[in-house]
């Protein structure tokens, strides 16, 4: 039963490090899959619970009289009861593995689209004029992330121009379904960039 368990997490570990490759079982590894699953575990909890905030990190103009905030981008945060603030690199990760990206993604388009609209009403001019959300191929996977992005859209009443979706340049050279949806996300009238 030990042998098969560990057999197990060697070819876990082989796997989270790359394809077609072997593994001999370490104790350490043990620990780490038990870490990441207690990782995995909390952070679904936290979705669940709505419980994931987002910062935002502005982009300014410094040029001329007058320092504006072109944009912003908004970053995922998490900050744990017990662990503290848990570094995106390691929850955004673990979503990943877990088929939790999805779920995240939303929450934090939907926290970002709030916001944008907030500091529309309340700071008019000054407000950044575009909100920029990290978006990963899991997500553009997904069947109904468009429809889910438009509907995001219209819940908060934000136009569609005032935001922009990062992709890195690995997702924008993805498979055909990926590259339609992002040209039906073009199509909604948002833009998109490159990471």
């Amino acid at each position: 039963e030990r042998a098969v368990r560990d057999a197990d997490i060697a070819i876990y570990e082989a796997k989270r490090s790359g394809r077609a490759r072997w593994v001999r079982f370490e104790p350490w590894m043990q620990d780490a899959v038990l870490q990441r699953s207690d990782l995995e575990n909390d952070l679904r909890a936290e979705l669940q619970a709505g419980a994931l905030s987002v910062e935002y990190q502005p982009l300014m103009d410094l040029r001329g009289d007058k320092v504006r905030c072109l944009t912003v981008e908004a970053l995922a945060l998490w900050r744990h009861p017990q662990r503290g603030s848990v570094p995106p690199t390691q929850f955004i990760a673990v979503a990943e593995e877990a088929g939790l990206i999805h779920a995240l993604g939303l929450q934090v388009l939907d926290q970002a689209c709030a916001a944008h609209m907030l500091w529309q009403r309340t700071l008019g001019a000054h407000a950044p004029r575009t909100m920029s959300v990290n978006v990963s191929v899991a997500q553009l996977r997904e069947a109904d992330f468009v429809f889910q992005v438009e509907a995001t859209l219209k819940r908060h009443r934000m136009p569609a121009g005032a935001l922009q979706l990062e992709v890195t340049e690995s997702i924008a050279s993805q498979d055909a379904s990926v590259q339609r949806r992002l040209h039906n996300l073009k199509d909604l009238g948002l833009s998109l960039a490159l990471d």
